[in-house]
């Protein structure tokens, strides 16, 4: 029992005393850092005090050249007023002398329009005397020749037209065949000037189109039985083809080229498209003919555009794309009325 004692004692004690190791321990491990915090304070703090004494050198070495920085550019203008100064004085000054100058030429000018006054008076004076002399020179010379004034002036202006009518009739007859003459080298030589100025190629038309076939075969499917599907082409197009021995090519005939286009684009569709029945044509020929107007309305644009013409009715627009599809001696007749243009701008200008 008292064995038992002593060791919970013992134990006891031995708790006790590593309690009072271990308080030990954390108070020196406490100890030594309240010291180095210490330290770090203090270091701390030496630094602050380093960065306030550099901090504030600067800012006094800072404030003292931007003073002598101030104090410089003050000097400066001041030295630029007392310039300016001077300058604004010497422009009074130079200002009062045209003042003067001024007003000596004004008393001069007025001395001297005061002179040309009185000139002018005399001249009239003079006039007036010279017209009642010449009055009275006319008189007498009327009662001298018998004639009044208005009747000599009659007699000699008869006199002069009839000479001069003469003369003019002359020099006319001169100056129209020297015209004429003159007038047929300029314009020729105009004429070869601006077609020199202004070459394009001519393209001449045909009364025929040639469409390749893929194959021999497809003639016989535009052909169609018992020939409907060429009959329907011709009906809807107004073209003639002309199917013989070339290979693979069909020929279109018709002396209008819009229809024969059409024809060209409607044939090249359906052999593209492969269906070639009747329905079919005439779906493909109304299809190309709309297409057509607006591709009528392009050519006509393009043409407005080369000639510099901003604005025009979207109708004649449309009769200047129809040129394309004309021809003149074989010649496009779009093509022909550009050129045409074109030559006449050169002669204009």
């Amino acid at each position: 029992m008292s064995s038992m004692i002593i060791s919970i004692l013992l134990f006891i004690v031995g708790i006790i005393i590593g309690l009072i190791v271990m308080f030990v321990i954390i108070n020196i491990k406490n100890s030594k850092k309240q010291e180095e915090a210490n330290r770090i304070i203090k270091a701390a703090y030496d630094e602050a005090e380093k960065i306030k004494s550099e901090t504030i050198n600067s800012a006094k070495s800072e404030a003292k050249q931007y003073k002598e920085t101030i104090e410089n550019e003050l000097k400066e203008k001041k030295t630029e007023l007392k310039d300016s100064e001077k300058r604004l004085i010497s422009r009074e000054e130079s200002i009062e002398r045209r003042d003067e100058n001024l007003q000596n030429r004004e008393n001069l000018l007025d001395e001297k329009e005061q002179k040309l006054q009185e000139k002018q008076d005399d001249i009239q004076n003079e006039q007036a005397k010279v017209e009642q002399i010449k009055q009275e020179q006319l008189d007498l010379l009327e009662q001298i020749s018998g004639y009044s004034k208005d009747k000599a002036k009659d007699l000699v202006l008869k006199r002069v037209e009839e000479e001069m009518n003469l003369e003019i009739s002359s020099y006319i007859k001169e100056r129209e065949s020297e015209a004429k003459l003159t007038a047929d080298k300029k314009a020729k030589g105009m004429l070869v000037e601006c077609m020199q100025k202004y070459a394009s190629d001519v393209a001449s038309e045909q009364t025929v189109t040639v469409v390749n076939l893929p194959d021999d075969d497809m003639k016989g499917r535009i052909i169609g039985r018992e020939g409907r599907n060429i009959r329907t082409i011709e009906a809807v197009t107004g073209v003639d083809l002309i199917i013989d021995d070339t290979p693979e090519a069909i020929v279109l005939s018709s002396f209008d080229p819009l229809r024969r286009e059409i024809a060209r684009v409607t044939l090249e569709t359906l052999i593209k498209d492969g269906r070639i029945h009747p329905a079919r044509i005439e779906e493909v020929y109304d299809k190309v003919s709309k297409e057509m107007k607006a591709k009528i309305l392009e050519y006509g644009e393009n043409a407005l555009f080369k000639l510099g013409i901003a604005k025009m009715d979207p109708e004649l627009v449309e009769l200047v794309g129809r040129l394309n599809f004309r021809t003149s001696y074989g010649q496009n007749a779009l093509t022909h009325s550009i050129e045409v243009a074109t030559l006449s701008g050169i002669m204009a200008s």
